[in-house]
């Protein structure tokens, strides 16, 4: 019987980290995507053509993410380790109010199961409940579990996204259908910053795109 709960707890917690890892990350690649989440609100023309350069989240919205997810699960001691995220894709802001926008946010996540939650169980049941979830969690396209007396967890995301909609603006700030939705957004030069704030007095995302 004992086995048999174990079991069920960690089906549970494998699930919402799976949940938390669709969450954005940090991890700008590009040259013009250094002043990632360094920009204030400036406004600025949106009309035009954009490549999507890069994404990204401050990692204390990240961690706050993760430990409310997996509360009250089968480890909430779980610690989120290395967090990656990219994005291609196209955005057409259209002198008319409409736009366009398509993409790929892709990525990876890191997570350790300490040695306190595998007693009763161990990190080849933790990686088997994982490949069980994947199966039904798409955009997250692999992830394994490995180790002795704990457990690294890496998954590799792949969400795509695409739609269109109208927008509006006023001073800096953007009114828009998903997925662009709203946003504070500065244009400098050839580079905007859409900024968007998940926690209460803090900017903490910031989609980078680059003037076509």
């Amino acid at each position: 019987m004992e086995s048999n709960n174990s079991e069920r707890r960690l089906s549970k917690s494998v699930l919402l980290v799976l949940v938390v890892s669709g969450a954005l990350g940090c991890g700008p690649d590009d040259s013009a995507a250094e002043s990632c989440l360094k920009v204030a609100p400036c406004g600025g023309d949106l009309v035009g053509e954009w490549r999507l350069e890069a994404i990204c989240v401050q990692r204390a919205t990240l961690e706050a993410s993760f430990a409310a997810s997996i509360a009250g699960g089968f480890c909430p001691t779980q610690t989120l380790g290395a967090v990656t995220r990219g994005v291609s894709g196209s955005l057409v802001m259209n002198a008319d109010l409409t736009f366009t926008m398509t993409g790929t946010l892709t990525g990876s996540t890191d997570f350790t199961v300490p040695a306190s939650c595998l007693t009763g169980t161990n990190c080849a049941a933790v990686n088997a409940s994982l490949q069980a979830e994947i199966a039904s969690h798409p955009e997250v396209v692999s992830g394994s579990c490995s180790g002795g007396a704990s457990c690294l967890c890496h998954q590799v995301l792949s969400v795509p996204f695409a739609g269109s909609g109208t927008y509006s603006t006023a001073g800096s700030t953007l009114t828009a259908d998903a997925p662009l939705n709203n946003s504070q957004y500065c244009v400098q030069g050839n580079t905007v910053h859409f900024l968007a704030s998940t926690m209460p007095g803090l900017m903490d995302e910031d989609l980078v795109a680059v003037r076509q």
